[in-house]
């Protein structure tokens, strides 16, 4: 994990440990449920990427209290946070230059690891079956990726 602690361009440490940390230590403090997922947990499964993010997530009911769990520690909602309505799929945390990202892209750990999909939809089926579908899509666009958009074209002097 050295690599996501030093910015890239300029060499210097970043707060994106430290921001980490802090964010897990409220999530556990706060007996959410969550799993990291994204390029954090690839680092960890020896596929890194470079990152300035931590990519987690929890079930749509604990959604506001893992929103509550990061406020109190210091996390500042960039997505519009509207208690009176069901939560959005994905919240965007800010604290300093790092983000916190409540459910994320998962394309890589479903192209470049193991991971037992059926098994997690089985799970999510007994638990929160409202979150299959997003699950479903996000599996779909990461094994079927939109075409990259056509090279620009070089201006000559």
């Amino acid at each position: 994990m050295d690599l996501l602690e030093v910015d890239v361009v300029t060499g210097k440490k970043t707060t994106f440990r430290e921001s980490s940390r802090r964010a897990l230590d409220a999530l556990l403090v706060s007996e959410v449920l969550f799993a990291v997922i994204g390029p954090t947990a690839l680092g960890v499964r020896g596929l890194p990427r470079m990152t300035r993010h931590l990519d987690v997530v929890v079930t749509t009911d604990d959604a506001f209290g893992a929103i509550d769990a990061l406020i109190e520690a210091g996390f500042r909602s960039v997505t519009p946070v509207n208690r009176s309505e069901a939560p959005e799929a994905m919240y965007v945390f800010t604290r300093g230059e790092d983000e916190v990202e409540h459910f994320a892209d998962l394309a890589r750990i479903v192209l470049e690891t193991k991971v037992d999909i059926a098994a997690v939809e089985r799970y999510l089926a007994e638990v929160h079956p409202e979150m299959l579908s997003t699950l479903r899509d996000k599996v779909h666009a990461a094994r079927n990726p939109p075409p990259a958009p056509p090279r620009p074209t070089r201006k000559r002097r």
